[in-house]
């Protein structure tokens, strides 16, 4: 047993031994003549002059002021102003109470798509800010689109006092 721990141990001062030694001064290594900054820096992306390209009319809507309960909805439009087929493969919205609708079909090079935002303004008074991150095989993704504005509170309905016949009581 103690020559496998003698081993062991003469391994370890071995491999620490031999790391002093590539850090001694006269132990510098040096790269291949052609292995200049150049050469370790990533090629540049090439780019496909035919590749889908989403182009929107306009990426953010403002609601003003809107009432607290019903859907807020926007429908941003977009061309295809690429050559190649544009797919729409994911729409994300910043958080639930935003629902976005998108293509599921290609879109063909001139063609036009819509990304539907759907707000729920129930119960979420005040100003909000929402985002819909967009994905497709078009150069420069992802795109967002954002909707912003204000719901502003609905008052409690105004209800008629009822008698015990379930009838309502109009004045005395």
């Amino acid at each position: 047993m103690k020559l496998f721990y003698t081993l062991i141990f003469s391994l370890a001062i071995a491999g620490i031994h031999a790391q002093i030694d590539q850090h001694q001064p006269g132990n510098i290594q040096t790269l291949p003549a052609n292995t200049g900054p150049a050469q370790l820096q990533p090629e540049p992306k090439v780019t496909n002059p035919n590749a889908p390209k989403i182009q929107f009319k306009t990426t953010e809507f403002e609601f003003g002021t809107i009432p607290e309960g019903p859907q807020a909805k926007h429908e941003f439009e977009f061309t295809n102003t690429g050559k190649e087929p544009l797919t729409v493969t994911s729409c994300q919205a910043s958080c639930g109470c935003t629902v976005p609708q998108c293509p599921r079909d290609p879109i063909l090079p001139g063609q036009t798509g819509k990304i539907t935002a759907i707000y729920n303004t129930q119960g979420r008074v005040g100003p909000f800010n929402k985002s819909i991150t967009i994905m497709s095989n078009s150069e420069g993704m992802p795109v967002i689109v954002y909707i912003k504005g204000v719901v502003k509170e609905t008052p409690p309905e105004q209800t008629m006092p009822i008698n015990d016949n379930g009838n309502m009581m109009l004045g005395n």
